[in-house]
């Protein structure tokens, strides 16, 4: 007996694909240009026109869906674009840090030194040179 209610409630295929070409009806033109040449295209013979319209159609598809979507779309670049920068400051905090305070950054051994002028590198060089010996 539920089973019969269960059927009873449940639209019909029909019904469903009627009720989403009025929800939409560019997608359903589409669709149908879509599947007219495709079929035209692939099954009735071997077109070559027939093919290039159908993917002018898929084109213009993405181009419909993509102008659908676009403010959607931009929020989500523009999400995107704002965590991939303020992940990037994250990452250069303390380069940045060290450069305000006068500093330079030492890449490899990730520490802040105090800026040399040549003169004072080459002394450094010579130290360590000194040292060796």
């Amino acid at each position: 007996m539920s089973e019969n209610k269960e059927a009873e409630n449940k639209p019909g295929l029909l019904k469903h694909i009627l009720l989403s070409a009025l929800k939409s009806p560019v997608n359903t033109i589409l669709f149908l240009a879509f599947a007219y040449f495709g079929l035209k295209a692939y099954v009735f013979g071997d077109a070559f026109m027939d093919k290039l319209i159908m993917f002018g159609i898929l084109a213009l598809w993405m181009f419909w869906f993509i102008a659908k979507h676009m403010l959607i779309i931009l929020m989500l670049l523009i999400l995107l674009g704002g965590s991939a920068y303020f992940y990037y400051e994250y990452l250069h905090q303390q380069e940045k840090e060290c450069e305000a305070s006068g500093g330079h950054w030492n890449k490899e051994t990730k520490t802040c030194e105090e800026k040399q002028g040549f003169w004072d590198y080459i002394e450094s060089l010579w130290a360590q040179y000194k040292a060796k010996d």
